[in-house]
């Protein structure tokens, strides 16, 4: 009598059911079974506490109702719910198999298989999430059994379950026994492998950082860190693979986990779509309000014991943690931020699992197991999308760092070009203008002096300083010439090449001048820094090779003008004598060259010098 009571009180269960009748259906086992999720097999009778036992169950054998759903997802009733299942073996020998429960966060987990006669064959007891792998039946992180039946013989197993807070979800398959190892061996090797990956990308990250102080690196390193740790946790990797316990954390170290998660990746959101340059002013708000609300769930579920209300804080936070980071997603896209679209790609399916399970949580939204399988992954696929955008992005940024170092160093060097011509310009015209009228009236005051003059010794002297100020002149307007050629818009390189290297004197070196190919003009700054190359070279010619001869050529080709400047000085030997003066000459001739795209190149020998300048024409719009 007190055992029908207790059944028939039983309130209506949470889940997707449908009533069931007191014979169970049993599952056939073929042949070549591999596994199974019993989808349409298991049934399910809920007690308010742990005082009904599996005696009473095999003598009443009523009240169970079958379970709809593909995925056994309780919810958050804490009552104990019992499970039950039916094999047949109707292959043509006996069968060994496994029964898996892929979920370790449970108070309390009984296992029994029972035969036909309402015989208890096998039973595990007193269960729970801190069963060390050495004492449960088979050495995994979750719970699995053994279970063997002969030819058409039939098993019922039973199997007790319950949580005191939070959702409980019941992912129970079959398999055979070697179908059993090649899933665990597959599953742990996917799981490794992607714990690897993730610890792989926290180093590097957290190395990075240390030598870039890039705040972005630092919250990818935390996210990758955190993420990583609540992986190992679910999959009780911490507490009975490594036997790690944190202080104050039992039940609810996920949740803190989760929470840290959420705030490195709004962290990290923020930083990676860098909304603060476009997001309106509510957005950034929220976000920074979110940053601040994570933290401060992380310091209240590490305080507090776990309960269902910080279980659905946690999932609520993670639920809004999204909300936003889609908000600052969508912002990116309108301003089309190639980040946004990166992260896209890498939430989407985070986000379709993170809302998903808040659903489950909150609503009591139905799990498949193709959720629960892929839940672990899709926060893997995002760090290794988003690893690889901020690659990308470290790589962008450097590029248009040189770039804009580059453009800072042309900008210079242009600044210093040009005050250079300007300067030669202004030196020019002052000696043209200023010190050779100067010359030009002494002079003539000479002239005048000698015509008045009738002292033979003092026309002697004035005669011999007027081829003195004659050359003076004559100096003059080489120096001024090489300065500033005259009209050189209008006669250009060319000419200008040939006019200075002309009025060079026959002694010490004897110069040669040689054209060929159909004359290209460049742009005026751009002959006009050939120009100076070329002046450069030949008074370094003069001043260090102790050539003979030399010879200044130019030769336009379709594409290019390519200038020679060569020499049988010294050669070789001027390299170990050159002065400073000569290593300034060249590099601001290198410097010229690198301003207008050309290219320098010389080379020497025992025969003399060889200068090179290439000068690709430029297109013409």
């Amino acid at each position: 009598m007190t055992t029908c009571l207790i059944f028939t009180q039983v309130k209506p269960d949470s889940i997707q059911v449908r009533p069931g009748r007191f014979s169970l259906p049993a599952m056939p086992v073929e042949n070549g079974f591999v596994n199974s999720n019993l989808a349409g097999y298991l049934q399910k009778f809920s007690t308010p506490d742990s005082t009904l036992g599996i005696d009473a169950i095999l003598v009443a054998q009523s009240g169970f109702q079958q379970i709809g759903q593909q995925l056994p997802n309780l919810g958050k009733d804490h009552r104990y719910h019992w499970i039950r299942f039916a094999l047949k073996n109707t292959g043509t020998r006996a069968q060994s198999l496994v029964v898996h429960i892929q979920f370790k966060e449970v108070n309390d987990l009984s296992f029994y298989v029972v035969d036909d006669r309402n015989r208890i064959q096998y039973r595990q007891e007193k269960l729970d999430r801190r069963t060390p792998i050495s004492q449960k039946p088979i050495f995994t992180r979750h719970f699995a059994f053994p279970l063997s039946i002969e030819v058409d013989e039939r098993r019922m197993v039973y199997f007790r379950l319950h949580r005191k807070y939070s959702g409980l979800l019941v992912p129970v398959k079959l398999y055979s026994k070697e179908g059993f190892f090649d899933y665990l061996f597959t599953a742990d090797m996917l799981l490794y492998f992607s714990l690897g990956i993730v610890a792989v990308a926290c180093i590097i990250t957290g190395i990075l950082y240390l030598f870039t102080r890039r705040r972005l690196l630092l919250y990818y390193a935390g996210y990758c860190l955190f993420y990583g740790l609540s992986i190992g946790n679910l999959e009780g990797l911490l507490t009975q693979g490594f036997n790690i316990n944190i202080p104050l954390l039992d039940e609810n170290t996920n949740i803190v986990f989760l929470g840290i998660v959420d705030l490195f990746i709004t962290l990290f959101s923020i930083n990676f779509l860098q909304v603060s340059s476009y997001a309106p002013r509510w957005l950034r708000l929220m976000a920074t309000t979110l940053v601040y609300c994570s933290g401060g769930f992380v310091a209240y579920a590490w305080a507090s014991p776990f309960s269902d209300l910080n279980a659905s804080l946690a999932s609520l936070l993670g639920l809004v943690t999204m909300l936003v980071v889609t908000g600052m997603i969508a912002y990116g896209l309108a301003h089309r931020k190639y980040e946004a679209i990166l992260y896209v790609v890498a939430i989407t399916p985070l986000f379709t699992m993170a809302i998903w399970f808040a659903a489950s949580v909150l609503v009591g939204l139905p799990r498949t197991w193709h959720f629960f399988e892929l839940s672990h992954y899709s926060s893997l696929f995002e760090i290794i999308v988003l690893g690889a955008g901020i690659g990308y992005k470290l790589v962008w940024d450097r590029n248009k760092y040189l770039l804009e170092l580059n453009q800072l160093q042309t900008d210079f060097t242009s600044s210093i070009l040009q005050t250079q011509d300007m300067e030669r310009q202004r030196i020019a015209a002052d000696l043209h203008d200023d010190l050779g009228g100067t010359l030009a009236t002494i002079r003539r005051s000479i002239s005048d002096l000698i015509s008045d003059s009738n002292d033979p010794q003092t026309l002697k002297k004035f005669e011999n300083l007027e081829p003195l100020i004659l050359k003076s002149s004559q100096d003059l307007r080489r120096i001024a010439h090489n300065l500033m050629p005259p009209e050189f818009d209008r006669i250009g390189l060319s000419n200008s090449v040939a006019q200075l290297v002309l009025a060079l004197p026959a002694a010490p070196t004897q110069f040669e001048y040689l054209c060929s190919g159909e004359v290209h003009r460049l742009g005026k700054e751009i002959e006009l820094n050939a120009y100076r190359i070329v002046s450069e070279l030949i008074q370094n010619i003069l001043k260090h090779a102790q050539a003979k001869q030399a010879a200044v050529q130019l030769i336009y080709f379709e594409d290019s003008l390519r200038i020679l400047v060569e020499d049988n000085g010294l050669g070789r030997r001027t390299e170990n004598t050159a002065d400073q003066t000569t290593g300034l000459g060249l590099k601001n001739c290198m410097l010229r060259a690198s301003y207008i795209g050309a290219k320098l190149t010389r080379e020497t020998s025992e025969a003399g010098s060889l200068i090179l300048l290439d000068i690709p024409y430029q297109p013409t719009s």
